[in-house]
């Protein structure tokens, strides 16, 4: 099958010259693509000297669908949470106890490991004023780091992105084949790949075909060939990267894991990239939550298994700081088809060598004070990003995340 890149050289050349870069943009879907990346430059000393000063790389892991908290990290001390789920709530007897009070979801084994071991933050009660229960609506909040009440056009990681001097695309990769709204700049946005291998190979196809269009006069088209140009040489460098080092550990077969593992083995290749963002779907758990929950915290508990102890293995581990979460947590009290709702306020998880308070940080959840029907947040997420933004990314979050939303104090 011919290559996507290919495909649109052959089919568009004949429309676009007739339409604004805009519109072609829009309609080709090239926008916030692997084709919108700029000119690549693969040995940035400006780039490294950046690197060298922060040290850090962050992997993002969105929880798509808005998971459950109450279910995740679970208060069993409180008789409410029975009564409020005689169908779905886990009993005590299986929890994997954290304090007295709470305890995980028995599909997390490895995140009670990760807890023992000091290099677990649970975050509770994080939301944001106004909680909005759409799921798109929610997750471009979450995404921009706004609020509910203004609609903007970047993401908290694009707006990053465009604070760094000689900053790249690859510097933020999504595994996914579109880009998330959390990594689109204004002036720069990351990459999106879902399978680093097709898009080389494809890219290899599409070069036959770059070459008819290659000096052309119309600028449109002169573009065009500049950004598959571009692409090219993101694939051949990613690809030479994957290839370098790979992983030692068996992985899961699921999509997340493979994912992991792709992550996982371009930073031990050093990859120029500072930001991972990989999403795993299944959280909106409306109907027969229990084991569907149990079997998605599950795939999410294995591959990070697999992540944090391989780059343990390989002396990478230091390196890396990953951040959970979702774009709400889900209504208290069950509903009628044994699932729970969306609701507001949930838990982050940031995993790391370098935390300077693990384990709980934050309030138990109060399920009598509720909003709606819903937990009340405690902790502003725009907080989480800027602590992240900080000490992790050097950058500098008043320049990024607009507004004073408290401070959490994460990091030594």
């Amino acid at each position: 099958m011919e290559s996507r890149c290919a495909y649109l050289l052959i089919t568009t050349i004949s429309i676009m010259l007739k339409m604004k870069r805009r519109d072609f943009l829009k309609q080709t879907g090239l926008a916030g693509t692997a084709m919108m990346m700029p000119k690549f430059v693969f040995s940035s000393a400006d780039y490294l000297n950046a690197l060298n000063q922060t040290g850090n790389k962050l992997v993002v892991i969105q929880l798509s669908g808005g998971n459950d908290s109450l279910n995740t990290v679970i208060p069993y001390s409180n008789d409410e949470y029975y009564k409020l789920r005689p169908n779905i709530s886990i009993p005590k007897k299986e929890c994997l106890t954290i304090t007295q009070d709470l305890g995980f979801n028995p599909a997390m084994a490895e995140f009670h490991d990760f807890l023992q071991k000091g290099i677990l933050s649970v975050i509770t009660n994080v939301g944001y004023p106004n909680p909005d229960r759409s799921h798109f609506r929610s997750m471009d909040i979450w995404h921009t780091a706004g609020d509910s009440s203004h609609f903007l056009t970047e993401g908290w990681i694009g707006r990053y992105l465009d604070t760094q001097q000689n900053a790249q695309s690859h510097w933020a990769i999504e595994t996914d084949d579109s880009l998330s709204l959390a990594l689109k700049g204004k002036n720069l946005k990351g990459l999106a790949v879902s399978n680093i291998e097709t898009l080389y190979r494809d890219s290899k196809k599409a070069e036959k075909y770059s070459r008819i269009i290659e000096n052309h006069d119309e600028p449109l088209v002169n573009y065009l060939y500049k950004t598959l140009a571009d692409t090219r040489k993101s694939a051949q460098y990613l690809h030479q990267e994957l290839n370098r080092t790979k992983v030692q550990r068996t992985f899961p077969a699921t999509d997340f894991g493979k994912d992991m593992r792709t992550i996982a083995e371009l930073i031990l290749s050093d990859c120029e990239t500072r930001i991972y963002y990989t999403s795993l779907n299944g959280f909106d758990t409306h109907v027969n939550q229990k084991q569907s929950h149990f079997n998605k915290l599950r795939v999410l508990n294995e591959g990070l298994d697999a992540f944090v102890n391989e780059l343990r293995d390989r002396n990478k581990w230091n390196e890396v700081t990953i951040l959970v979460f979702s774009e709400f947590g889900r209504r208290v009290q069950q509903n009628a088809s044994n699932g729970t709702d969306h609701g507001t306020a949930g838990n982050v998880f940031v995993i790391s060598n370098s935390l300077k308070k693990p384990g709980i940080n934050g309030l138990l959840p109060d399920l009598t004070d509720l909003d709606n029907g819903d937990l009340k947040y405690k902790i502003d997420f725009r907080s989480v990003y800027s602590e992240l933004i900080n000490k992790k990314l050097g950058g500098n979050a008043n320049e990024i995340i607009q507004g004073d939303f408290g401070k959490i104090d994460l990091f030594k």
